[in-house]
């Protein structure tokens, strides 16, 4: 017999209102490949008690029961009498395919200090179809920082890990769920090491009564996630580096509970920004600006849009700085997120459309303003032809007396009226943010032509 076979794993089902979906659930327990197995259902207070015609028989399973205290208290009901050497949580609605834990045991070899990740099948009860999904990530706690990897039961867990953290959380920050979120950041804030499956090893089961349904109270309880997390590593000293705590705004903009979180997120940001020691290359960079770009126009849309767009941008007149500073060479430090594969500095057939249809909406008795004389001018002013603007003029800090550039005539930025000024289109990628600033200290940002508005989420 192999060192797997030998290999006891320990299956907790937390039960609470959905005893009607525990025997799918404990019978894909029974036919795991992999049979040294104790089954552990975990009856959570249910109004009718579980017995024993709830589950298929066998002789691996064993019952608890306590009064209701959350899904959080009756994982550690669990916990507490698990005897394996690996630990899974497995909701009871949801249920594994037959060689799930035998490939995950497979996957960490000889190593019990390293967690297995699984990919899933998510499938709903309106009858969509179904969408296989494979966890990609490089460092696991940056692969966290935006949203949750996945459902526990793609987890496997050496259980004197998940005893060395605690458990779950039963505090009230996970009031209303993401206690397994919680439960992996800690981990991941401590370093644990990861390996990943790439193939399916289980199904999710998004139904009326599932958490991940109750929308308000999981956003209130992630946010509460976060801030804690932000709380414990600064108490911790730890290092959140500058890409994760990025990260970490694009999840609370995208997930809609940045106003709850945006104050620390924000002093967070800036600390990482002044002090960071980070070599970051193109490609970090890249993804970085990708990422900014994309938060600053979920920021111009909220409430906090006054007091956080120029804070967005200031960040990103930084990060453009350091861009323009570095060599074109590949680093090791990130991988780039499959979420963002086209380049910042390549505008989309979407944005071109756009700017172009927003150009010939310029007033034929106004202007319209080109800042910046820079090199790529030129490929500014086709998309100004094709929108056939009347009336055009130009400027730039450094104009200092009037002059032609391309058939159009430039001017010292005193010499502007812009009352005339219908509108501004800043001719530069590399200087867009210094501009922006500028333009802003003017009060002018209203005027200008934006040319990353249509980047979103």
């Amino acid at each position: 017999m192999s060192l797997a076979e030998h290999t006891l794993v320990s299956i907790v089902i937390p039960c609470y209102q959905q005893v009607a979906f525990l025997y799918r659930a404990v019978d894909s327990c029974i036919q795991q490949s992999h049979s040294n197995i104790e089954i552990l259902i975990v009856d959570d207070g249910n109004e009718d008690p579980i017995t024993q015609k709830d589950f298929p028989a066998d002789s691996r399973i064993k019952l608890i029961r306590q009064e209701n205290k959350g899904l959080s208290s009756a994982r550690n009901a669990g916990i507490a009498q698990a005897g394996g050497d690996y630990i899974k949580f497995l909701d009871a609605d949801d249920w594994l395919l037959p060689d799930c834990i035998e490939t995950q045991l497979s996957s960490l070899g000889a190593s019990t200090n390293t967690l297995s990740i699984i990919g899933y099948c998510l499938t709903r009860s309106d009858d969509s179809a179904d969408q296989v999904i494979m966890p990609k990530f490089g460092d696991f706690f940056d692969g966290l920082a935006a949203i949750n990897i996945g459902p526990p039961h793609i987890f496997l867990y050496p259980t004197a890990l998940v005893v060395e953290a605690g458990g779950f959380s039963t505090s009230d920050k996970v009031k209303g769920g993401h206690e397994d979120y919680d439960f992996n950041l800690r981990l991941a804030l401590n370093g644990v090491k990861v390996v990943t499956c790439h193939s399916i090893g289980c199904y999710y089961f998004v139904h009326g009564q599932s958490m991940s349904n109750k929308v308000e109270s999981m956003r209130l309880s992630r946010a509460r996630v976060l801030a804690d997390l932000l709380t414990e590593a600064q108490m911790q000293h730890a290092v959140l580096s500058f890409f994760w705590l990025v990260s970490a705004l694009t999840g609370a903009l995208k997930y809609g509970f940045y106003d709850l979180v945006s104050r620390p997120l924000k002093d967070r940001i800036n600390e990482a920004q002044s002090n960071t020691k980070e070599s970051l290359g193109h490609i970090e960079l890249q993804e970085l600006i990708w990422m900014l770009l994309r938060c600053r126009q979920e920021i111009l849309c909220s409430p906090s849009a006054q007091e956080d767009g120029p804070w967005i941008e200031q960040i990103l007149a930084l990060l453009y700085r350091r861009y323009r500073k570095t060599e074109r060479f590949y680093t090791d430090q990130n991988i780039l997120s499959t979420c963002y594969s086209v380049r910042p500095f390549e505008l989309s057939e979407r944005q071109l459309t756009n700017i172009i249809n927003r150009l010939q909406q310029v007033a034929p008795s106004k202007k319209l303003l080109l800042w910046g004389d820079g090199a790529g001018l030129k490929r500014w002013l086709k998309w100004v032809d094709l929108a056939r603007v009347n009336s055009c003029i130009g400027t730039s800090k450094d104009v200092d007396q009037p002059k032609h550039l391309e058939g159009v005539s430039y001017l010292p930025l005193n010499d502007i009226d812009f009352t005339e000024v219908e509108s501004i289109l800043i001719c530069s990628e590399s200087y867009y943010w210094e501009i922006m600033a500028f333009l802003r200290s003017l009060k002018l940002e209203n005027k200008v032509l934006d040319i990353y508005s249509e980047l979103n989420f």
